[in-house]
C-alpha cells in the first residue's frame, strides 16, 4: 500500500492502511506521489511482461517447451514477477486472468509516459514497450487481461506457446 499527503492526514489513516495493506509506504507530504509511485511500478512490470512475452514466443517457436522455459528462467537471471507469477498462473494455462484489464495497464503506462514528458525524463525503452499495449487497444483487446498481448506476439510470429507442440491451448490469432 502506498500513500502520500500531509503527515497529520497520514497519521490519522495509518491504522486503517496497516489493516488493509501488507506493507505501507508513505511517499511524502506531496499529494500525487503515491500515484506516481504506482505508475513507476507499473512501467517496470509492463516492461518485464513485454520482454518475457517476446522471449517465450521466440523459444516456443524454435521448439522449446514453454513450461520448461519458465522453470529454467525462474532459477536464472531472467527471473522476475512476470515469470514467477503471471506467466505460470495466466499465460501458460491460457486463462489470461491475472485480474487487470489491458486498458487499465495502457492507461497507467500512458499516464507515466505523460509525467516523464512533463518532467523531461527520457523513457526510450518504455515508449517502445508501451506500443505493445497501444496496439492491443487498437486491436480491440482492451477489455481482456493485461497478459493478453502475448497473443498478438504469437500471431505476428505465426506461432508460439500454443503452437509449440506442448500441452498449451491454441491462442487466438488476432491479426
Amino acid at each position: 500500500m502506498i500513500a502520500a499527503g500531509p503527515e497529520t492526514a497520514l497519521a490519522r489513516v495509518r491504522p486503517w492502511l496497516d489493516r488493509i495493506g501488507k506493507s505501507v509506504f508513505a511517499m511524502g507530504n506531496t499529494a500525487g506521489r503515491a500515484q506516481l509511485m504506482k505508475l513507476v511500478n507499473y512501467s517496470i512490470s509492463a516492461a518485464n511482461l513485454a520482454t518475457v512475452f517476446e522471449a517465450l514466443v521466440l523459444g516456443a517457436k524454435s521448439g522449446l517447451d514453454p513450461d520448461l522455459m519458465a522453470r529454467v528462467i525462474n532459477v536464472s537471471t531472467g527471473r522476475n514477477s512476470a515469470t514467477l507469477h503471471k506467466v505460470p498462473r495466466a499465460v501458460l494455462p491460457g486463462t489470461f486472468d491475472c485480474g487487470m484489464k489491458l486498458s487499465t495497464m495502457y492507461k497507467d503506462l500512458t499516464l507515466g509516459l505523460n509525467e516523464a514528458h512533463a518532467l523531461r525524463v527520457p523513457m526510450w525503452t518504455h515508449e517502445t514497450m508501451a506500443q505493445l499495449w497501444r496496439i492491443g487497444m487498437r486491436q480491440g483487446i482492451g477489455e481482456q487481461d493485461f497478459t493478453a498481448p502475448i497473443k498478438l506476439l504469437e500471431g505476428w510470429a505465426s506461432g508460439g506457446l500454443g503452437q509449440s507442440g506442448g500441452t498449451h491451448p491454441a491462442r487466438l490469432n488476432l491479426l
